[in-house]
This record gives C-alpha cells, structure tokens and sequence, in this order.
C-alpha cells in the first residue's frame, strides 16, 4: 500500500522556539516546531528560513533540511503547504502579508499574531479571503489536563468563582497574553479592563502592565506583573467556594485544595491540598501541528485560530492603551 503524500512544512525564524528549544537526538519533550513537524507523522519539514545566513544553515544541519535566508525565495522554490512564524512580534505582519502571494494550506503564527489590532483584523480578513487556515500559538489550549480543567471549571467542580490572579513577565502583549488567553479559556470572555501600574520589564513599547479586569458574567481577576530583568514567572490561581486550583512553574504542576473545616477552630474552613499533578507542556506544540493538520483534513476545528486569538490581543491593547493614557500621558 502507498504511503500518503506528506505536508511539506517550512519554517521562517531559527530561534529558540522555531528550532533551538528541543533537539532531534535529545528527547527533551517536543519544544520547538521544528521537532513537532519531525515527529508529526503527516508532515515533513522541507526549509527553513532566516535573514541571519548562519542562523539558517545551523538550523537546517540540526533538522536535515534546506537554509534559506530569503522568505520568497524559499517560497518560490520549495512547494510549502504549511508554514511556522516565528520571528520576532514586530516582524509577524509584514511576513504574513508576504505569505498571501503564495498557495499555502495553512500559516501558524507566534503570538501575537500582529503588534496592534487594525493590522491583525487586516491579516485575518485576508487568510479569510484567500482560504488559509491561520492559527496563533496559545500553546496551553491543546493541553490535555488543561482542557479537561476549563470542562471542570464550566460543570461547576470545584463551587462558585470567587476570584483569581496571574502573574506573568516580559510584555502585556508578549507573554501577558499567554495568560489573558488562559483566563479568557478557563475563565470567561472579559467585558472590561483597567490598568493598574506596570514597568518597562522587556521593551518599553511593550511594558509589563498590572490590571484589573472584570468578565461578561461579573467574575474578576487581576493581572500581576512580574519582571523579566530579575526572573521569569508565569502562575494563575483561581479561588472558589469548594477549593483553590493552582497553575505553577508555566502551567507545568497542577494544584488543587480543597476547602474543608478547620480541624483547631470550631466554625472556621481552610483550604488542605487534594494534590498537585504534572500537566506535561512538552508536547504542546506537537498537539498544535497535529490539530491544525485535523483542521486542514476537516476532521476537527482549529482550536486557536486567528479570530480568537485577536479576541485575547483586543484585551492586551485595551489594557496597554489604559496604562498609556493614564501612566504615561504628558
């Protein structure tokens, strides 16, 4: 029997999560999108891309593949049908509008998709138009465990919301997405937000903002940020009526506590730990290329794409413009 045709994969950024995160000879979980084209049996990886030579060539020696330092010019030789984004945020609009010209199945983006919202609306419209399946990396929605907690969330496990927080570095639209995406998946949809303070931790275009933000069914969170000049750190809890449920180390350790009374004090309830568990964030990406392949089969839906991802970037800016307007106005 004949082996079917497989997708033929490109990658245009040859950093650290397009290709230098995992290693083919080291299983070290399948960090990069290099390493999930490799073990992603309906796709191979055919090139990648870099405007650093060097960076190119290194990348395609560790992955078996052709260097490209020129995104057209790969496009133009290599018949690509899906393609990885992976340079840096401010470099994401002018490469998927350079991926319009050519007859691609599918694009997936790091997130951000774009730096502002008109351009990322733009974007979408256009892939819409054109017929290409566009998804953004909010990696954490292919993972298993946290799925089936946004299921447990929904069915009312663990009690009435009380409220949450999560603290994150490096930028509200850069990594303060990740989280405003996973409270947007465990959450709810958010009606309205207001800034609280923030710091220039990683660029100053992209400060680190505290926030407050208030959901469509009146729950609340805040965001905390953190700083990237002295760690990184990305953990959400959330409190209910029956027990706290704890995001550690990235989303990597599950805690759960359950309330219960309080063995000293007659009248008063404490939280007691039901136990934590490894939600496993090393085949993620893995989880995404095989999704978005679902997708392009019609075997399922794109779990992350672009109309949802510019719904968690609409709640970043409404947040960077409140910092702006009332931090940072003369």
């Amino acid at each position: 029997m004949s082996k079917l045709p497989k997708y033929r994969a490109a990658i245009i950024g040859c950093g650290q999560i397009g290709v230098l995160y995992s290693k083919p000879h080291l299983w070290s979980g399948v960090l990069t999108h290099a390493h999930a084209y490799q073990h992603e049996k309906r796709t191979e990886l055919v090139a990648v891309v870099d405007v650093d030579p060097k960076k190119a060539k290194h990348a395609a020696r560790l992955w078996k593949t052709k260097a490209y330092s020129n995104l057209s010019r790969m496009l133009d030789n290599e018949k690509v049908d899906i393609l990885s984004v992976c340079v840096p945020d401010q470099a994401h609009e002018a490469v998927l509008e350079a991926c319009l010209d050519y007859n691609l199945k599918a694009v997936f983006c790091e997130k951000p998709l774009t730096t502002d919202t008109v351009s990322a609306q733009r974007i979408i419209s256009r892939y819409t138009q054109s017929r290409i399946l566009l998804g953004v990396n909010f990696s954490r929605r292919w993972n298993p465990r946290i799925r089936r907690l946004s299921q447990e969330i929904k069915a009312g496990k663990y009690g009435q919301w009380i409220n949450a927080w999560g603290v994150y570095t490096k930028g509200i639209l850069h990594n303060g997405s990740h989280m405003v995406d996973l409270m947007r998946f465990l959450i709810g949809e958010i009606s309205s937000v207001k800034a609280l303070s923030g710091k220039a931790d990683w660029k100053a275009a992209d400060p680190a903002v505290d926030a407050y933000l208030h959901f469509k069914d009146n729950k609340t969170a805040f965001l905390l940020a953190g700083d990237e000049r002295r760690f990184s750190i990305f953990e959400l809890e959330m409190l209910f009526s029956k027990a706290r449920v704890s995001l550690k180390d990235f989303c990597e350790d599950l805690t759960i506590e359950k309330v219960i009374a309080d063995p000293a004090l007659k009248g008063y309830k404490v939280l007691k730990s039901a136990g934590s568990q490894k939600t496993d964030l090393s085949q993620n990406i893995l989880l995404a290329i095989g999704n978005l392949v679902d997708a392009l089969e019609g075997k399922g839906r794109l779990l992350c794409p672009g109309t949802d991802a510019l719904k968690t970037q609409a709640v970043c800016q409404r947040v960077l413009n409140d910092y702006k307007n009332n931090f940072l106005a003369p």
